[in-house]
């Protein structure tokens, strides 16, 4: 989207189309000086998403790209997408451990069958720390595009209820104007 405007007489800088002055210089403008010219829109607060088309697929793997990665931004959208496809990975894992587990009576003994239990489950509780990691990471990201500091995640740990405010704070729309996120 284009904003048509006009340009100082004196200093050249854009000016609102009709403008009697210039803002920059102050200088008054005449009728006949004025050229009216074709200038971008300043970045409006508009949804930031890296993908293009923000879906379960395509989120989900743009989590998994940025398992380690708080340097950057995610976008509400995707945020929401991925958090929709960890969370059908995490039930797959969890029916899976219950699977595993259920199939013994008593699985703390350490017998033959329940250290080849533990073996089973190696896969699961890594993907799983795994997983972990990567949801506050992309909180952090999620954090970032929102204007705020990732040291707000550590509201999970140190405030009662701190998760309840956290997940208000990520519902909050990207902020692309005066974020010191945005690059």
């Amino acid at each position: 989207m284009e904003n048509y405007r006009s340009t100082c007489i004196k200093c050249g800088k854009p000016i609102p189309l009709g403008a009697n002055f210039c803002q920059h210089c102050s200088a008054a403008q005449s009728f006949e000086g004025r050229s009216t010219v074709t200038m971008p829109l300043e970045p409006l607060d508009c949804p930031y998403n890296e993908t293009i088309r923000p879906n379960l697929i395509s989120s989900t793997g743009l989590f998994f790209k940025n398992l380690t990665n708080t340097s950057k931004r995610l976008g509400r959208a995707d945020y929401w997408w991925s958090m929709v496809g960890i969370g059908l990975i995490s039930l797959f894992i969890g029916i899976f451990g219950l699977f595993t587990l259920g199939q013994r009576a008593t699985w703390i003994q350490l017998t033959h069958d329940s250290v080849a239990t533990w073996l089973v489950l190696i896969p699961p509780i890594l993907l799983t720390i795994t997983l972990v990691w990567g949801l506050i990471t992309a909180e952090i990201r999620r954090l970032h595009d929102s204007g705020h500091s990732g040291k707000i995640w550590l509201l999970n740990l140190l405030v009662p209820f701190g998760v309840i405010l956290l997940t208000i704070i990520l519902c909050e729309p990207s902020k692309q104007r005066e974020n010191p996120y945005a690059s």
